[in-house]
C-alpha cells in the first residue's frame, strides 16, 4: 500500500542555529522512517503569515518563540505542531502540541558542571525579555533558584540588546560587572553567544579564563565556540530530538487524522561539551595560574617553555617546582597536553587536512605530529579521526533516535 504523500510547511527561522538543528531533526524522522513528505519553507518565515492558508500544504511545524507565528495560530486550518526553547500557557497558543526546550534541566546541568568543579560561588548573564525570549528568563529564574537551593552566592547581569550604536556602551557595563565579581566565580551564560561576550571582556580585561572566572554557555553552537581564542564549554541543548519528536508528533496527527490539543513534550538536554573555558582546576598560586592561561592560549603557535618562563617572571626552577606542585606535573608535560589535546579536538571535530591539524596544534610537521600522537595514544592520528568520528555519529544516532526525553504535561 503506497504511503500517502504530504506536503510539510516548516515556519522557522533557518539563520537560527537552535532552528536549524530542528530542521536536521526533522529529516532525521523523515529517513528513518520513510514518511512520504515534501518539506517547504520560506527564506523569510514570516513573510506568509498574513495569508497562512494559501500555503496550501497538510501540516505545518512552526517556531512558537516567535510571537508573530504564536499571534497567527488561529488562522491554521490544517494540523500543527509548535517548537521552541520555552514552555508555554495554553492561553499563549491554544490546542497546541508542542516541543520545546527543558530549561530547568539545561540550568541543572550546567549549575552542577560548575559545583562538580568546588566553584561555590555562581553567576548567570541574561538577556532583556522580550516577547520572544521567556526561555531566557525561564533559565535566569531556574539559576537562581539552584543557587538558593544549594546555599551558594549568586549574583546576575542582565545585558543590553545588541545594537551598533550601543555595542560600546554594553560591552562596558558588562566589563565592570564581570570587575566587582568575586573570584574565583563560574558564569552560566544564557546562550552561547553571551558566553562568547564573557569571553571577549574576560580577554580584555586581562581576567584568566577559568582560573578567575569559568564559563559554560548552552547550545553547543559548532560557530560560535570557534569564535574565541579559549573553546567554549557548553551545554547540548537536544534540538535535533525536538525536530525528531515535532515531525514524530506531526506524522501521528496526520495519520491518525486526530484533531491537535494541547500537549507539552519537554525534551532535556543531550550533555556537556566541556572545553577551556570551565576546566578550573583550583589554582591559588598567582604564578601557576599565570603560566597555565598562557600555555592554553600560546601553546598551539609552537611557543617553549623559555617563553612561558618570561611571561611569568620568575625563574624555571622556581615556575616548575610550583606546577608541580599544583598540578604534579611539569611545565612541558603542561604545554605538550594542551597541544595534544587540541589535535585530538580538530581530528574529531574537524575534516582538516593532516598538515594543517599539525599546524592549528603547534607541531612543526605532520611527521612530528605522528610520532607524539602515536606515542600517547598508541595509534596513527588517521585512525584515531576514523575512530572517534564514528563513535561520535553513533552517539548522536542513539541519542536522536532511542534516548529522547520526554516530560509530558496536560
Amino acid at each position: 500500500m503506497p504511503v500517502e504523500k504530504h506536503v510539510i510547511t516548516l515556519l522557522l527561522n533557518a539563520n537560527s542555529a537552535f532552528n536549524r538543528q530542528i530542521i536536521k531533526g526533522v529529516g532525521a524522522y523523515m529517513r528513518t522512517n520513510q514518511v512520504n513528505w515534501d518539506l517547504y519553507t520560506e527564506e523569510d518565515y514570516l513573510c506568509r503569515l498574513d495569508n497562512i492558508n494559501a500555503l496550501e500544504c497538510d501540516g505545518l511545524i512552526a517556531d512558537l518563540d516567535s510571537a508573530e507565528i504564536r499571534q497567527s495560530l488561529n488562522q491554521f486550518t490544517v494540523p500543527i505542531v509548535g517548537v521552541g526553547s520555552q514552555s508555554f500557557e495554553q492561553s499563549q497558543i491554544g490546542e497546541i502540541q508542542h516541543v520545546v526546550s527543558d530549561n530547568a534541566s539545561l540550568i541543572e546541568l550546567a549549575f552542577q558542571h560548575l559545583l562538580d568543579k568546588h566553584i561555590n560561588r555562581i553567576a548567570f548573564y541574561g538577556i532583556p525579555e522580550t516577547k520572544g525570549n521567556g526561555w531566557a528568563q525561564e533559565r535566569h529564574q531556574a539559576t537562581e533558584a539552584l543557587a538558593l537551593k544549594h546555599g551558594v552566592s549568586f549574583q546576575s547581569h542582565i545585558g543590553q540588546p545588541i545594537l551598533a550604536k550601543t555595542w560600546q556602551q554594553t560591552a562596558d557595563r558588562l566589563k565592570d560587572w564581570l570587575l566587582r565579581l568575586p573570584k574565583p566565580i563560574g558564569i552560566v551564560a544564557v546562550n552561547d553567544a553571551r558566553a562568547r561576550h564573557l569571553l571577549q571582556a574576560c580577554d580584555h580585561l586581562g581576567i584568566l579564563v577559568p582560573e578567575e572566572v569559568s564559563i559554560i554557555g548552552i547550545d553547543d553552537d559548532d560557530v560560535a565556540r570557534h569564535l574565541s581564542r579559549t573553546s567554549l564549554s557548553s551545554v547540548m541543548q537536544g534540538s535535533e530530538k525536538i525536530g525528531f519528536m515535532a515531525a514524530k508528533q506531526l506524522h501521528q496527527l496526520l495519520e491518525n487524522k486526530n484533531s491537535n490539543k494541547f500537549e507539552a513534550h519537554l525534551i532535556a538536554p543531550e550533555g556537556i561539551a566541556e572545553r577551556q573555558s570551565s576546566d578550573y582546576l583550583g589554582l591559588t598560586d598567582p604564578h601557576v595560574m599565570k603560566a597555565v592561561n598562557f600555555v592554553r592560549l600560546n601553546a598551539t603557535k609552537g611557543i617553549k617553555v623559555e617563553q612561558v618562563v618570561d611571561h611569568v617572571g620568575v625563574s624555571r626552577s622556581t615556575l616548575d617546582q610550583r606546577i608541580k606542585d599544583a598540578l604534579g606535573y611539569s611545565l612541558h608535560t603542561e604545554l605538550h597536553m594542551t597541544k595534544l589535546n587540541k589535535a585530538a579536538e580538530l581530528l574529531t571535530d574537524t575534516t582538516l587536512a593532516m598538515h594543517m591539524v599539525a599546524t592549528m596544534s603547534g607541531y612543526p610537521s605532520v611527521q612530528y605530529l605522528y610520532a607524539v600522537f602515536q606515542k600517547h595514544f598508541e595509534t596513527t592520528p588517521i585512525v584515531y579521526r576514523e575512530n572517534t568520528r564514528k563513535n561520535k555519529v553513533d552517539d548522536e544516532f542513539n541519542a536522536t533516535f532511542t534516548n529522547t526525553t520526554q516530560k509530558t504535561t496536560s
